[in-house]
C-alpha cells in the first residue's frame, strides 16, 4: 500500500474482486444479457400503411374510398349517414360491378365493424364479414404476391376481427352462429378436423401484427400468404402439465393461421395449426398461409412471470438453480414428430436458444417434422454429473410419451449441443464400459470401501451406454479436448468463484482412507475443485478418455466449428475459445468450418443455419437444395414435403 493510502475494507475489496472477476467471465466465455423476452400489446399494427391507419380509425377512409365515393357523389351522405352510403353503393355495384366500389364497400364495412365492436359484437361481425367477403376472392388470388395487397390487408383484418370478437365474447362456433351485416346475411361455424384449432383451446389469443417485443432483439420470422396471422397461447397449469408434462414453464405459443371460407351465407372459420401445415388446399389451389412465427416464441411471456435463471449465477451457484434443472417442449407433443433436443452451453440457459431458434423455425421442414425440446441445467455443476441429468430427463421424455416404444420418430431423436452442451451430448450416445471407473479407482467399484448409496451414485456418473432413442448428434462448438482458457487465469478465477455443496464425490476425494485405492488420476482430481470449469481443462484425463469410448452403431456425428480468421489454417484454427483440434471429431461423417465467426456468435450465423438445416433435411431423408433455403421476412421456398 502506497503512503496516505487508505486501507479498503475487506468486505468491499471482495465484493469488488468477485464483480470483476465475474464480469472478465462473462466477457472470455462470450456471455450475452441476463434480461428476460417480454411482449407489449399494441392498439395499431405494428405493420403500417395508409390503409391500415384508416381500417384502425373508422372516422377516416383510405384515399382511394374517398376518391371513390367522391365519384359517386356519395361522400357528404357518407358523412352524414356511413350506412345510407353503403347501402346505395352497394345496389350499384350488384348493377354495375367494378373494383373501384367492390373495394370501398369493403371498407366502409370494416368501419361499421369497427364503431360496433365494443357495444354489439355479434353485429360487428355481421359486418366484418361483409368486408371479408367482399376481398375472399381477390385475396386468395394475392396469396402468393411478395407483399400484402389492399384486398389481402382487408381481408387479413376482417379476419382476424371476426377471431377475437368471438374469442373475447366466447362464441360457440361449434354450434352454428347466425349474424347480419349491412349487405349480408350469414350462418358461421368453425371447421374441425386434422391441423385446426379452437379458440376454445388458448388461453389467450391476439393478432400477430398487433404483438411488440420486448427485452430482445428477433428479426420477425414471416411467411406472407392467406389468411390472418395469429397467435394462441396455453398457459401452464397443473392440469396441462399432467396432460403433458414436459410443458414449458411459460406454456405453448402456436402460430395460428385464421381464414373465412364463404359458400353463399355459409360461411367457415378455419383456423390451422401452422407447426403442422403451412399449405391449404382451397378449391383447386394449394396455397401458402400467411403466419408470423417468431410472435409464438415470445408470446408465451406476455403475462409477468419469474425471470429466466440468471446465466452467471446459475454458473456460480448451481446449487441454487438445481429446481430449474428439466426439458421442455416448445409445443405440445405430437407423435408424428421426430424429437430435436436442445442442450445450451456454459454461462447460459435453454432460453438463450430463442435467437436461433427463431432462425431455424423459418424452414418448414423444422416446424412440420421435429419436436424441439430444450433442456435446462445450472452450468457450474461438473460435465459428468450434469449429464446424469440430461440422461434422466431423456428416459423420462421417452418413459412418459411412449413408454411401450410403439412410436417410430420416438426412437429416432436428434441431439444438438452447443460449447459444453456438446459434451453433455457427447455423453448420450457413447458406451462407458467401466472405463471411467478404472480412470479413478484401482479397483473395482464394488470392492472399495464406500457406503453403498454413495457407490449407487459414482457408478450412476461412471458407467453409462448409448441412448438407443438418438439416431444422430449434432456439435456445434464442442470442446471434447477441453479449452485452454479453463487452464488460463480466466478458468482459474471461474473455478475460484463457482461454489458446490458437500455432495458423495466429495464423500469420497475427502475420505483419507479411500486414497489407496484412487488412481494417481484419482488422486490428481481429488485436488481440484469439481465444477464445470475444472471439467473443461485441456489436461482433464475424463475428457479424453471419453473420446476412446465406441459410439453407438447406428448413431451418426456431425461437426460445426468456427474459426475467427479464414487466413489462419484450419488445423490452427480457433473459436476464440475452443481450437479447432478440440471440437474435431474423426468419428464425425460431416465437419463445417463457419469463417469469421466466434465461439458465441456461430450459433446464428448463416452458414452454421445452413448446416444445420441440411442435416436435418438429410435426417427426414428430404431432398436438400440450398437455393431453397428461406430468408427472414419472406415466404419459405421449400415445398411442403411428401
Amino acid at each position: 500500500m502506497k503512503p496516505g493510502e487508505k486501507s479498503r475494507p475487506i468486505h468491499r475489496l471482495l465484493t469488488t474482486e468477485l464483480a470483476c472477476a465475474a464480469a472478465l467471465l462473462a466477457i472470455c466465455f462470450q456471455g450475452v444479457s441476463c434480461s428476460s423476452p417480454g411482449v407489449q400489446r399494441l392498439s395499431r399494427p405494428i405493420t403500417d400503411s395508409a390503409l391500415l391507419r384508416a381500417l384502425m380509425d373508422p372516422t377516416e377512409l383510405a384515399e382511394e374510398t374517398a376518391t371513390t365515393l367522391r365519384e359517386e357523389r356519395l361522400l357528404k351522405v357518407y358523412r352524414r349517414d356511413p350506412f345510407e352510403a353503403q347501402r346505395t353503393l352497394a345496389q350499384r355495384h350488384e348493377a354495375q360491378p367494378t373494383e373501384p366500389r367492390r373495394q370501398a364497400l369493403a371498407e366502409i364495412s370494416s368501419g361499421h365493424g369497427d364503431r360496433l365492436a365494443e357495444t354489439d359484437q355479434n353485429e360487428a361481425i355481421g359486418h366484418y364479414l361483409d368486408a371479408a367477403a367482399l376481398t375472399h376472392t381477390a385475396a386468395l388470388e394475392d396469396a402468393t404476391a411478395v407483399e400484402a395487397t389492399p384486398d389481402s390487408a382487408l381481408y387479413d383484418y376482417a379476419v382476424s376481427r371476426v377471431t377475437m370478437l368471438a374469442y373475447e365474447s366466447q362464441i360457440d362456433l361449434s354450434q352454428a352462429f347466425r349474424t347480419s351485416g349491412n349487405l349480408n346475411s350469414y350462418v358461421v361455424r368453425l371447421a374441425q378436423g386434422d391441423h385446426l384449432v379452437s379458440p376454445r383451446q388458448f388461453n389467450d389469443m391476439a393478432p400477430a401484427d398487433f404483438l411488440e417485443f420486448k427485452g430482445i432483439e428477433l428479426k420477425r420470422v414471416i411467411q406472407e400468404g392467406f389468411g390472418a396471422a395469429l397467435v394462441g397461447h396455453i398457459k401452464h397449469s397443473p392440469e396441462w402439465e399432467q396432460r403433458d408434462p414436459f410443458m414449458s414453464p411459460s406454456g405453448f405459443g402456436i402460430p395460428v393461421n385464421g381464414s373465412l371460407r364463404f359458400n353463399g351465407p355459409d360461411v367457415t372459420l378455419v383456423l390451422q395449426n401452422l407447426t403442422k401445415d403451412h399449405l391449404a388446399n382451397i378449391g383447386d389451389k394449394n396455397v401458402p398461409l400467411k403466419g408470423d412465427y417468431t410472435a409464438p416464441l415470445v408470446f408465451r411471456y406476455y403475462e409477468e412471470r419469474d425471470a429466466e435463471p440468471n446465466k452467471i449465477m446459475a454458473a456460480l451457484r448451481p446449487s441454487e438453480y438445481s429446481s430449474t434443472i428439466g426439458m421442455h417442449s416448445l409445443e405440445p407433443f405430437d407423435p408424428d414428430k421426430t424429437p430435436l433436443i436442445l442442450v445450451h452451453g456454459l454461462l447460459s440457459t435453454a432460453e438463450g436458444w430463442l435467437p436461433f431458434l427463431n432462425r431455424l423455425r423459418q424452414d418448414p421442414v423444422v416446424r412440420e417434422h421435429y419436436q424441439i425440446v430444450l433442456f435446462n441445467y445450472p452450468t457450474g455443476t461438473p460435465i459428468a454429473e450434469n449429464s446424469v441429468h440430461l440422461r434422466s430427463w431423456l428416459t423420462k421424455f421417452s418413459q412418459t410419451y411412449d413408454p411401450k416404444g410403439r412410436i417410430p420418430n420416438m426412437r429416432n431423436m436428434v441431439i444438438l449441443g452447443h460449447s459444453m452442451g456438446g459434451l453433455l451430448s457427447n455423453m448420450q450416445i457413447r458406451d462407458s464400459g467401466d472405463a471411467l471407473l478404472k480412470l479413478v479407482f484401482k479397483d473395482p467399484i464394488d470392492q472399495v470401501n464406500i457406503d453403498p448409496a454413495v457407490r449407487e451414485k459414482l457408478a450412476d456418473i461412471g458407467v453409462f451406454k448409448a441412448n438407443p432413442d438418438i439416431d444422430r448428434a449434432i456439435f456445434m462448438a464442442a470442446p471434447h479436448r477441453g479449452s485452454e482458457m479453463a487452464s488460463n487465469v480466466v478458468g482459474h478465477i471461474g473455478a475460484w468463484l463457482i461454489r458446490l455443496p458437500f455432495d458423495v464425490v466429495d464423500s469420497v476425494f475427502g475420505n483419507l482412507e479411500l486414497i489407496d485405492q484412487l488412481t494417481d488420476v484419482g488422486q490428481q482430481m481429488s485436488k481440484r475443485p469439481r465444477n464445470s470449469v475444472t471439467s473443461l481443462r485441456t489436461d482433464n484425463p475424463i475428457l479424453s478418455t471419453l473420446l476412446t469410448l465406441p459410439v453407438a452403431e447406428k448413431i451418426e456425428i456431425h461437426s460445426i466449428i468456427a474459426q475467427t480468421k479464414r487466413d489462419v489454417p484450419v488445423p490452427d484454427g480457433t473459436d476464440g475459445v475452443v481450437r479447432y483440434w478440440s471440437s474435431h471429431l474423426d468419428e464425425a461423417v460431416s465437419e463445417k468450418i463457419i469463417y469469421k465467426e466466434n465461439h458465441r456468435s456461430m450459433v446464428e450465423a448463416e452458414e452454421s443455419l445452413i448446416e444445420v438445416w441440411r442435416i436435418l433435411y438429410q435426417h427426414m431423408n428430404f431432398p436438400w437444395n440450398r437455393a431453397s433455403v428461406p430468408t427472414v421476412g419472406s415466404r419459405p421456398l421449400a415445398e411442403k414435403a411428401s
